[in-house]
C-alpha cells in the first residue's frame, strides 16, 4: 500500500461533458455555479431591455387627445436648462460616481470564476498522474479493497447492484448534475449568506474536476458498461474514462472542507454527516453503473491527497478562504483573527 497513494494520484471531478446525461462535475453546485439569476449560485445574469417608457407630465396638446413624451436612457425629460436657457448637456446630468481607487471585490467574483483562477495561481495542488499501467489492479486485496481480487470481482458486485437501482434511482441522477445541493441539505448557506463558504465549494469541485481530467486521461480506463453492456445503465456514461470517480474524489473534497469549517457532525458513534454523503453519492455512481468501486476508492485517495496540499503552508490563499469561512459559521479559532485576511 505504501505507493498506493503515489499512483492514485487521480480524481474524476467532472462527470461532465457529455450533453445527454447532463452530469458536469464542475457544475456540481448550485452554491458556487455562477451562470444562472440571483439563485443560491451567484452571479445574476439579468437581461436589462430598455426601451421607451413614458415621461409622467403629458404633452401640451389641443384637444382631447393626450401623449407623454418617451424617454429612452439616459432621459431626455425634463429638459434641464442652465441659468441663460440653454439645454443642460446629459454629461453634467448623469456624472459619472466612480471612484478611482475602487477594487473588482472578491464577493464580486462569481465562486466558479474565481476557483479557475484559483487553480491556476496552485498548480501544486494537482497531484501529477503515474506511469503505472492500471494502477486499479495494485489496489485489489488491500483497505477497501480487500474483498476484491480482479475486475470480474467488480463487475460482478456491479450486476448484483442492479436489483437496487429502482430505489435509488431518482437520487442518484439528480445527482449526476448537481451534488452540492445535498450537502446544503445538511447545511443551510449560499452565496449570500455565505460567500467565503461557497467560494471554498468552487475550489473543492474545480480541483476535483482538474486533478481528475488529467488521470483520467492518463490511465484511460473504460466504463463498466463497455465491458459488460449487460450492466445497462440508465444513463449514457460521461464521455471521458472511469477511473477514478469524480463524484467521490470532489465529494470527499467537500466532506473535508466541511468537517474543517464547520466541525463534524457526530454522534456517540462517532459519524459525520458529511462523510456519509459523500460516501452515498460515491456509492450510488456504482449502482446506476458508471463506475467500479476502485474508481470510487480512488477518488477518495485522490481528494485525501488534494486536500492535504490545499491545507499546506504552499496554499495561502486556501487558508485565507478557510478563515473567513470558520468566521461566517461562528467556529473560528479565538486566538486567529480573519480580519487580517
Amino acid at each position: 500500500m505504501s505507493d498506493l497513494i503515489a499512483i492514485l494520484n487521480g480524481s474524476n471531478g467532472s462527470n461532465g461533458s457529455n450533453g445527454s446525461n447532463g452530469s458536469n462535475g464542475s457544475n456540481g453546485s448550485n452554491g458556487s455555479n455562477g451562470s444562472g439569476g440571483p439563485t443560491a449560485s451567484g452571479a445574476n445574469s439579468a437581461f436589462r431591455g430598455i426601451g421607451i417608457s413614458p415621461f409622467p407630465n403629458p404633452n401640451e396638446t389641443a384637444g382631447s387627445l393626450v401623449s407623454w413624451p418617451g424617454n429612452q436612457w439616459p432621459h431626455v425629460h425634463p429638459i434641464s436648462r442652465d441659468d441663460q436657457g440653454n439645454p443642460v448637456p446629459l454629461s453634467q446630468i448623469y456624472k459619472s460616481q466612480a471612484n478611482s481607487n475602487a477594487e473588482f471585490s472578491l464577493n464580486h467574483w462569481s465562486p466558479v470564476n474565481y476557483s479557475i483562477a484559483f487553480v491556476a495561481n496552485n498548480p501544486h495542488v494537482i497531484p501529477v498522474p503515474s506511469e503505472t499501467h492500471e494502477p486499479w489492479l495494485s489496489m485489489y486485496g488491500h483497505g477497501k479493497m480487500a474483498g476484491y481480487s480482479s475486475v470480474d470481482d467488480e463487475i460482478e458486485e456491479l450486476v448484483q447492484l442492479i436489483e437496487y437501482r429502482p430505489a435509488v434511482q431518482g437520487e442518484a441522477l439528480s445527482q449526476a448534475e448537481n451534488y452540492e445541493d445535498f450537502f446544503r441539505g445538511i447545511l443551510s448557506y449560499n452565496r449570500y449568506t455565505h460567500p467565503a463558504t461557497t467560494r471554498l465549494v468552487a475550489i473543492c469541485l474545480q480541483t476535483g474536476t482538474t486533478a481528475v481530467m488529467m488521470h483520467k486521461l492518463a490511465y484511460a480506463r473504460p466504463r463498466p458498461s463497455q465491458l459488460c453492456p449487460a450492466l445497462l445503465p440508465p444513463i449514457d456514461p460521461p464521455q471521458h474514462a472511469a477511473f477514478p470517480s469524480g463524484h467521490s474524489t470532489q465529494s470527499y473534497l467537500l466532506a473535508h472542507m466541511f468537517t474543517e469549517i464547520v466541525g463534524p457532525t457526530s454522534d456517540n458513534e462517532g459519524r459525520n454527516a458529511y462523510y456519509e454523503m459523500a460516501e452515498r453519492i460515491a456509492r450510488n455512481r456504482e449502482v446506476i453503473a458508471m463506475h467500479y468501486r476502485s474508481d470510487t476508492v480512488a477518488g477518495e485517495m485522490l481528494a485525501n491527497q488534494i486536500y492535504a496540499s490545499l491545507s499546506s503552508e504552499d496554499t495561502p490563499d486556501f487558508a485565507e478562504q478557510i478563515a473567513l469561512a470558520k468566521a461566517e459559521w461562528g467556529t473560528a479559532d479565538p486566538d486567529s483573527n480573519s480580519d487580517d485576511y
